[in-house]
Formats: structure tokens, sequence, C-alpha cells
């Protein structure tokens, strides 16, 4: 017995992960999806696009699906639920084709716009956005008022502001998909020592 992956229009590519236990599958109905290989069920939401999608791949460890289409976007998506990582990278026209660099920090998008388009992927996606403010002020030493003035931090209010951010990346990291691509472990932990 053959299991159906079904879209609903073409089906224009399909591949395996490496184990060969999940498929990955793109259409022109606008979305890209992933099944289990054993018995054809789908895992997570389909990966949708506004226009058909042209290609897909996996990353190298298989966490992150690249997709691109004829919606003048390629995407970024976390392999295990179909969620959407980033923001969609834009051309002005069809999407040809994408490939992450060797270290998967940046894109490479080909478009019938007539460019190629380099894309800096590396950012931790998952850190919670209430706090990207906290995040600013304590990678930057400053803040900015009600009338986009910047107001550089006092050594004082800095402190402050590192000690509240601390404790919420801490609590981050437990659940980051993205470590990587985390400030906090790649650079200021180091830098500040162990806290």
């Amino acid at each position: 017995m053959s299991a159906i992956l079904k879209h609903e229009l073409s089906v224009d590519g399909a591949v395996f992960n490496k184990e060969e236990t999940r498929i990955l599958t793109w259409s022109d109905d606008g979305t890209a999806r992933l099944w289990d290989a054993v018995d054809g069920s789908p895992i997570g939401q389909p990966m949708k696009h506004d226009k058909s999608v042209d290609g897909a791949v996996f990353n190298k460890d298989e966490t992150r699906i690249l997709t691109w289409s004829d919606d003048d976007t390629a995407r970024l998506w976390d392999a295990t639920d179909g969620s959407p990582i980033g923001q969609p990278m834009i051309h002005e026209q069809d999407v040809n084709g994408a490939v992450f660099n060797k270290d998967e920090t940046r894109i490479l998008t080909r478009s019938d716009d007539r460019t190629a388009r380099l894309w800096d992927i590396e950012v931790d996606t998952d850190f919670p956005k209430s706090h990207l403010s906290l995040m600013v002020k304590v990678a930057t030493g400053t803040s900015m008022d009600d009338y986009g003035n910047v107001i550089t931090l006092s050594k004082n209010e800095w402190e402050e502001y590192k000690a509240d951010y601390i404790l919420i990346v801490e609590e981050h990291i437990k659940t980051c998909k993205h470590k990587d691509a985390n400030i906090y472990l790649k650079y200021q932990k180091t830098v500040w020592g162990d806290n």
C-alpha cells in the first residue's frame, strides 16, 4: 500500500530528508509541505506562499526549510512545525532559486528581476518580541525618547537594564530554537563573564 501526499494543484518537486523519515514537497498550490515518510501523515502546518512554490531545501541539520516562489519571495521556515522564521526575502519578480551559504548565516537568492541578492539570516528569531527594545538598549547602551531622540545610558542605567536582560535571556535560552544566532551566547556572555 502506498501513502498519498496530497496537494491541491501540481506537485513540482519532492525530496527525502537524510534519514528518509520525512518528505518535503512543493506545489503550484502555493505551499511546501512536510510529511512522515512511513505513513504519509502531514508534519506541522503547510508553508504558505501567495503563488506557486518553485523549490525547497532543508538546511544541513534539517531544522529549517528554505522555499522560493513566483510570489517574488524566498522564505525560511521551522522544520518542526512549518512556522515562518523571520521576514520574507523580497524581489520584484519571481524568485528562481535560493541557497544557504556554508555556515548558514546567509541566503543567496536569484530572480527574474535580473538580480541576485544576499540576505543575512544570523538572528535569534524566537527571542521574545516583547523584550526586543530591552535587548537593543543593552546592546547599544542607548535608549530612545518619545520624540525619537537617542539618549546615551548612564553606567548605572545600563547595568540595571543589563541585569533585567540577563534574567530574560537566560530563561529564553532554555527553549531557544536558534542558539547559534543568540547574541548573548555568542558574544555578550563571554565578554561579561559568568553572570
